[in-house]
């Protein structure tokens, strides 16, 4: 299970309609949010949970359907759940922007979140260039493979992996981006003293 997601808590696009917390959070997220001495951050935490926690299960269930009233964000134990599930959340938040995964509690993420500033206008194609450029750094740096060797795909339900064209090899990837930032996230199993991602 991997899934992960950023927010640019600066990006213009973070308006809102006044409906939108109450139509995407749960009655008792709604409560917290309306008392919460942050209520914009605790609010982009949560989206950003359901955003990571949605491509996890996607990547496990094609079919999956995104619905995030039925989520319910544990903001301070890191946990979301949905549908008797509990999925272990992890976090990195500045001022700047909020990035959340998700990932097998078993497993480690190797996780890269960067500002892209090679598009003077954040196109989602430049952004979408960007996050594959990260993803491909991101592994090569982690496993020693050339970044030449390294190619980014999505399968027929347009979920995302790494593939070594050398080898035909495949390994799971978490693409997310928004505003300025661009992420990615890697599932990481240690094996006889050397990573491999599985």
């Amino acid at each position: 299970m991997l899934g992960n997601d950023v927010v640019d808590l600066r990006c213009p696009d973070l308006s809102f309609h006044p409906r939108f917390p109450s139509r995407v959070l749960s009655k008792s997220e709604y409560d917290r949010f309306l008392q919460h001495a942050e209520p914009h951050l605790y609010l982009w935490k949560a989206w950003a949970a359901r955003e990571a926690s949605y491509k996890a299960m996607k990547r496990r269930d094609p079919s999956f359907t995104f619905h995030p009233s039925e989520y319910f964000f544990e903001e301070d134990e890191n946990f979301i759940f949905f549908e008797k599930k509990r999925l272990p959340l992890q976090f990195e938040v500045t001022s700047d922007f909020i990035h959340c995964v998700v990932v097998d509690s078993s497993k480690k993420a190797v996780v890269g979140v960067e500002e892209n500033r090679k598009a003077k206008v954040l196109l989602t194609n430049c952004q979408s260039i960007a996050v594959r450029d990260l993803a491909k750094r991101l592994f090569s740096f982690t496993t020693g493979v050339d970044e030449n060797d390294i190619e980014v795909k999505s399968n027929r339900h347009g979920i995302p992996y790494i593939e070594i064209k050398s080898t035909g090899q495949s390994f799971p990837v978490s693409l997310s981006h928004h505003g300025r930032y661009v992420a990615a996230a890697l599932k990481l199993t240690e094996i006889t003293g050397q990573f491999l991602f599985g």
